[in-house]
């Protein structure tokens, strides 16, 4: 396992709350490349048609029951890389520290802003904001139209216990993932 030496991204995000972090959940966020992660997680979409054909379009991983993923996540400068692999699916995010000390994580054309907060030995992503990033201009999204992401990881003895869910406003849900990682069993 590599283990920067540097302080972590989300060390930075977090502030003081970081060193109060259950050990699990810091060895998630201090693994980068070419360590991986192991994980079991179960994959959801939404039920209707076009939430089907859409989860498609965006080359989003298939539904699943329990199935083995791997997280790669590359420091790249203040910038992380996290390719999490489906099998042969993988969703990749960009993820750096965003203004007033939330974490922003890039996917495709999209920014959404997350404030961290840790309670229970859980670190829960409450969303802030969300931005169309084309070229050089951001354009931030009324919450009426922006998609919404819930996410959580919760340390587990060794293990984490990961959820995610993305939601599109009037539409309902698009993408679901959960499931464990094992930040002790990289590969």
């Amino acid at each position: 396992m590599t283990v920067s030496t540097e302080r972590p991204l989300y060390a930075h995000v977090l502030g003081p709350a970081w060193e109060q972090l259950p050990e699990s959940l810091q060895r998630l966020h201090q693994t980068f490349a070419p360590a991986s992660i192991a994980g079991r997680f179960e994959v959801r979409h939404g039920k209707t048609a076009a939430m089907r054909v859409l989860a498609r379009l965006l080359r989003l991983p298939p539904e699943a029951d329990p199935a083995d993923i791997t997280l790669t996540v590359e420091q790249r400068g203040a910038l992380q890389r996290w390719v999490r692999r489906f099998g042969a699916d993988c969703v990749v995010t960009n993820q750096c520290s965003g203004e007033d000390r939330l974490l922003a994580e890039r996917f495709g054309i999209l920014q959404f802003q997350f404030e961290l907060k840790l309670g229970d030995g859980q670190l829960v992503y409450h969303q802030r904001r969300v931005a169309l990033c084309l070229a050089c201009c951001s354009l931030r999204l009324p919450a009426w139209i922006a998609p919404v992401v819930s996410a959580s990881e919760k340390a587990n003895g060794d293990s984490v216990e990961v959820s995610v869910e993305v939601r599109l406003p009037l539409i309902g849900l698009l993408l679901a993932y959960g499931g464990t990682l094992w930040p002790n069993h990289s590969s």
